[in-house]
């Protein structure tokens, strides 16, 4: 039983499927939160377009 539970603290291999899908997760709130902010400047300037268009 011993040598059963050592062997599952020193498994390591599901460690780096977590350390991806942590990093994805990050990188697509980051890609997310910038999208946000260039469409929200994009609508501001279409607004100030077709308020200029006569």
């Amino acid at each position: 039983m011993a040598s059963l539970w050592k062997s599952f603290l020193s498994d390591a291999s599901g460690a780096t499927a977590i350390e991806y899908a942590l990093i994805a997760g990050f990188l697509s709130v980051t890609i997310l939160g910038g999208v946000t902010a260039v469409a929200a400047k994009v609508s501001q300037r279409y607004d100030a377009i077709a308020t200029a268009v006569p």
